[in-house]
């Protein structure tokens, strides 16, 4: 059996990597939507993709600065890349949304940051 090579899924901004993301989720919709008439099931329009990525931990690359409020506040987008089923996964998205949390009592301090985009790009 061959051995798993496990990754952190990399943030790229201008084609550079800057960050990898060591906790989070990351989805991908048709936004495809049933079409019920008065006969019944009629089936599904061609929707369109979307992604996104929930972001619980992001680590910075060594030597790099990101800055992820200005980034949102600047609207822009950036480049997420993960290894998905053998194959490599970019998309394009924008930082939508940003959330701090912390907890004094032990001494913790952590950001949950949501991206979205369209359609992945394979490669």
């Amino acid at each position: 059996m061959a051995r798993q090579i496990f990754r952190a899924f990399p943030v790229y901004a201008n084609g550079k990597k800057v960050a990898e993301i060591r906790q989070g989720t990351y989805d991908v919709t048709n936004n495809d939507e049933a079409q019920v008439a008065i006969d019944g099931y009629q089936g599904h329009t061609d929707g369109a993709t979307m992604s996104s990525v929930q972001a619980t931990l992001i680590i910075p690359v060594t030597g790099t600065q990101i800055d992820f409020d200005s980034m949102r506040k600047t609207r822009q987008y950036v480049q997420i890349g993960m290894p998905v089923n053998g194959k490599f996964q970019m998309m394009d998205m924008r930082l939508v949304k940003a959330q701090y949390k912390w907890d004094s009592k032990n001494g913790q301090a952590e950001g949950d940051f949501t991206f979205e985009g369209g359609e992945p790009d394979f490669a």
